[in-house]
């Protein structure tokens, strides 16, 4: 319907300005505008899924165990893959690099990316990134703990484990912990 109002003023404009009459078209595009911006906003309102957070059926997320169904990895396969996630992270650090990622992950542990992923989501029910960040955490931790760090601020600690932003290492500690790094400090 706008369209062909839209039409209809863009078409009066023109034959206004072909034959240089002056007048007011009926609908200008303001008042399409206008109109078009309420009726929005007034559907927009009225989307009870937007603010209750009902969810339709064919949007909602699968569960793990039918996201996976279709997996070749057998549960023995899953065991060793995620031991070796654990020995490698435990062993390597390599997520004291503030640019390590999923792929360089991947890279590393030889292992497919969807089979990474889906031993990290489904047997340790978490991220990539919550998975890293407990370990950066822990180090963090660590270092808080250790006389020999004392020279370094909690933030350069939160550097020298692998964040890159102060807000960030502070939101994450918070999370492990329930406390912030200066109170985790003065607790020890």
């Amino acid at each position: 319907m706008f369209v062909l109002l839209f039409l209809a003023d863009f078409i009066l404009s023109l034959v206004f300005n072909i034959f240089d009459i002056r007048f007011v078209p009926i609908f200008p595009l303001t008042t399409n505008l206008t109109i078009f911006t309420f009726l929005m906003v007034y559907f927009g309102i009225n989307q009870s899924a937007i603010y209750f957070g009902e969810e339709s059926e064919e949007y909602s997320e699968p569960d793990q165990a039918g996201k996976y169904k279709r997996s070749a990895l057998t549960d023995s396969n899953i065991d060793l893959i995620n031991q070796k996630i654990t020995d490698y992270l435990k062993t390597k650090k390599r997520y004291l690099d503030p640019d390590f990622n999923f792929q360089m992950m991947v890279d590393d542990l030889d292992i497919s990316r969807q089979h990474l992923s889906q031993v990290i989501n489904s047997s340790q029910k978490k991220n990539f990134y919550k998975i890293i960040n407990e370990y950066r955490i822990d180090e963090v931790k660590k270092m808080i703990a250790n006389p020999k760090y004392n020279h370094y601020s909690i933030l350069g600690m939160a550097f020298e484990c692998g964040f890159n932003s102060k807000t960030s290492f502070n939101r994450i500690f918070k999370e492990e912990t329930g406390q912030t790094p200066t109170e985790y400090k003065k607790s020890l």
